[in-house]
């Protein structure tokens, strides 16, 4: 039976582009902006003009969804940031933790996320929030995926808080997201298609199809800056890593409310007693090393806790 995992047999645009709207939007511009440099060349020309039409659907979806991040109430903000959130972070996180019990191939964990990350990166709000449920309710009484459990929990009922004080929002919210993913799926399969005609006009010279794509932004390359916003009172993943302890962090609050930074092993959103952290008072920034925050070699992951009673914005660049 044929390997599904195959790396040539999947869209591999598909992959760096999922859960990620704004890396999607980089790469969507840059492949456009590159075909248009080689238009002088038929070939290229042909699917410049293919390509460009999905560009223009995706940048349009971006638009309207950034917009209603934007110009939205506090409350709104608050919703779009946390869908993003579980997108991007939370369930990269949970998946994570599922693998240190159960490996990727083991029935339990396909029994607990059977779709791997994509019901909770992708489709309605709706169906998100359901996928959710289901992994809940699939944990069950799993005693080794309690704290898990705890933490999946804490944040589904800040979720289901934060939509339905967005019920009046929640159509425009919810149609915009969806024209998002479609627009994204579309754009990436299209890409994904010049990529074999790119293969197919210069199969002889094949370095030549890097002169058409993003290689930069597709490869998998050390993210170095972190962005966020956190909710009054929660704590949000901010990165795993594996560094030195003496590795510089800058940490940047752009809100009205104290934040705190700190290590841990990615099982807890707490630091442990006693443990160093960094709390930042509002609109200031601080030069930190790993240790200072705790890390460590079994304590990798950075979390930042919002300590006010309004959503606190941050910004961290490792190095």
């Amino acid at each position: 039976m044929p390997d599904a995992t195959w790396g040539p047999a999947q869209n591999f645009i598909d992959n760096a582009t999922d859960g990620n709207y704004k890396h999607a939007y980089d790469i969507f511009d840059k492949h456009d902006s590159l075909l248009h440099g080689g238009i002088a060349d038929a070939d290229i020309s042909g699917m410049y003009t293919y390509f460009h039409v999905y560009k223009t659907a995706y940048v349009n979806a971006y638009g309207v969804w950034m917009g209603i991040k934007g110009t939205g109430t506090s409350g709104t903000a608050n919703f779009t940031a946390m869908l993003d959130d579980l997108s991007g972070n939370k369930i990269r996180a949970w998946d994570v933790a599922i693998q240190v019990v159960y490996d990727q191939k083991s029935i339990k964990y396909q029994a607990l996320l059977p779709n791997r990350r994509n019901p909770f990166q992708k489709g309605s709000i709706n169906s998100r929030i359901a996928a959710i449920a289901g992994l809940l309710n699939t944990i069950g009484s799993d005693a080794s995926l309690a704290t898990l459990k705890g933490q999946i929990t804490t944040f589904n009922t800040a979720l289901l808080a934060a939509r339905d004080s967005q019920q009046g929002n929640f159509g425009a919210i919810d149609s915009a997201i969806s024209a998002l993913d479609t627009a994204r799926i579309n754009a990436a399969q299209a890409m994904f298609k010049n990529y074999g005609s790119l293969v197919v006009k210069y199969y002889q010279t094949p370095k030549n199809i890097c002169n058409y794509m993003p290689v930069e932004m597709l490869q998998t390359t050390t993210q170095i800056l972190f962005n966020g916003t956190t909710d009054m009172g929660l704590t949000d993943h901010v990165l795993k890593r594996k560094m030195e302890v003496d590795t510089h962090l800058h940490l940047k609050n752009d809100s009205d409310s104290p934040e705190e930074f700190f290590f841990t092993d990615g099982m807890t959103e707490t630091p442990l007693p006693g443990q160093s952290t960094v709390v930042l008072a509002p609109h200031t920034q601080q030069d930190v090393t790993a240790g200072a925050l705790g890390y460590t070699d079994a304590a990798r992951h950075l979390y930042v806790k919002n300590n006010g009673g309004t959503p606190a914005t941050w910004h961290v660049q490792v190095g």
